[in-house]
């Protein structure tokens, strides 16, 4: 129980030390939920091709996936 305690302190000192930021976030109608969900798309495709293809492929996938990406920043 007393651990439970202790959670639920941190967590309401985590809200208090970062009240501000809580009630922009609840406030506001924007959000950055179409970029996760984009960047995560891309890192599980990544994670699957790993050791698997070239970079010409995963690009292929990607693009077929309808993901833009700049290959010629991100060609590691």
């Amino acid at each position: 129980m007393d651990q439970i305690i202790q959670i639920c302190n941190r967590f309401r000192k985590m809200l208090h030390d970062e009240e501000d930021a809580v009630l922009r976030a609840c406030q506001t109608r924007f959000n950055n939920a179409l970029l996760e969900g984009t960047v995560n798309k891309a890192k599980s495709i990544k994670r699957g091709m790993y050791n698997r293809a070239n970079a010409d492929v995963l690009r292929a996938k990607m693009i077929y996936a309808g993901l833009k990406w700049d290959w010629n920043h991100h060609l590691n």
